[in-house]
């Protein structure tokens, strides 16, 4: 979680992901371990709690993703 350098006789601590990369793959782990059921209630309410323009840039996404499940062989 942190990485640090050496300054003089001290050290500087600095995060070694960004907050992003790093709640991405926390979140990620623990719905990889919800069940079905539970993982599409924790999204829903997620998505719940977005501003519109999140949400816009959400629906984007997911129709990404759906073209390019379409066209895998």
């Amino acid at each position: 979680l942190l990485g640090r350098e050496r300054q003089g006789r001290a050290y500087t601590y600095r995060a070694s992901q960004d907050e992003a990369d790093f709640l991405s793959g926390a979140i990620g782990d623990r719905l990889a371990e919800a069940s079905p059921g539970a993982r599409r209630s924790v999204l829903i309410n997620l998505l719940g709690d977005l501003q519109p323009e999140d949400l816009d840039e959400v629906a984007r996404y997911t129709r990404r993703i759906r073209r390019a499940r379409t066209d895998e062989p």
